[in-house]
């Protein structure tokens, strides 16, 4: 999951983007004191996908990322190999790895296993891990 805030100068309040982890906007939330017109204009120039969202010129607009913490549970949970792969040298390499690196191989899993082709088994989680297949 990705959010983003939007804040304007003299403005109370921002504008949170939320994407899924197929990188798909979810929702948009005004909070705080936002004119109808500002709302209307941050809706038709609503970006479908965080890339399109950062690009966007918000004039006078502040636009952050809040960082994502992913724990090893989510990884875990996500990669779903637990009969094949060992969970406590999976977690030797997490542990070693810096932070945004366990966000990028968290959010790449997905693509990864569509990827796979059929009648291929999928890597094991630490060779998933050590190869850094998010980076190829």
């Amino acid at each position: 999951m990705r959010k983003f805030v939007l804040t304007f100068p003299g403005t109370e309040g921002d504008i949170v983007f939320t994407y899924d982890d197929g990188e798909v906007l979810q929702g948009v939330s005004f909070n705080g004191n936002y004119p109808e017109e500002q709302r209307r204009n941050v809706l038709r120039t609503l970006p479908m996908r965080p890339e399109v969202l950062q690009r966007i010129n918000w004039r006078d607009g502040i636009l952050t990322e809040e960082a994502e913490k992913v724990t090893f549970e989510m990884f875990w949970d996500r990669y779903n190999d637990k009969a094949r792969s060992s969970r406590v040298k999976t977690q030797r390499v997490w542990d070693r790895m810096p932070e945004g690196e366990r966000v990028k191989a968290y959010r790449y899993i997905n693509r990864y296993k569509s990827s796979i082709p059929q009648g291929v088994c999928m890597k094991y989680a630490t060779t998933y891990l050590n190869d850094q297949l998010w980076n190829n």
